[in-house]
């Protein structure tokens, strides 16, 4: 069950929704990535490149809630309420029914999230995230700055 988004249409503009979004490619980097091993393997065994038996084969599925999730903010995260708690509970059932509905079928066959569809799409769109989130990143202690971040007294901060 995927909590939270990789995509969002809104941009964050104020510096709890940026940090919010941060958290969720924070997570989410480290998911995918965990996805495309299993992806990986799975073209290897397809392939025939893998000796048999030497690998299984994980079957992955995904159940989701996206458009209610997109609505909730980063507080949310740290609610403990009862009440709230028993509604993310029965949102999960009816998400797992509906998913039940549509993809029973592929228990034990096949995964129902796509690796070289859908994953491959989002695990670049937060590759390309990552990628320029760390080269705004300030330099490591000991390292020179260079450009615009030298001349502010802040240096990459700012």
């Amino acid at each position: 069950m995927r909590i939270n988004l990789i995509r969002r249409e809104d941009l964050p503009r104020t510096a709890r929704e940026i940090l919010n979004r941060v958290n969720e490619i924070s997570f989410n980097s480290s998911l995918l990535r965990e996805l495309r091993a299993i992806g990986f393997v799975s073209r290897l065994i397809d392939q025939g490149l893998i000796k048999e038996g030497a690998l299984k084969r994980v079957l992955v599925h995904g159940i989701d809630a996206e458009d209610y999730m997109a609505g909730l903010g980063y507080s949310s995260k740290l609610n403990p309420t009862w009440d709230f708690l028993l509604h993310l509970r029965d949102l999960g059932r009816e998400s797992a029914g509906r998913w039940l509905e549509t993809s029973f079928d592929r228990l034990g066959a096949v995964s129902s999230i796509e690796f070289e569809g859908e994953l491959r799409d989002e695990a670049a769109l937060l590759s390309r995230v990552t990628t320029q989130a760390n080269r705004r990143a300030a330099p490591h202690a000991g390292q020179r700055q260079t450009g615009a971040d030298a001349r502010h007294p802040a240096g990459a901060a700012a």
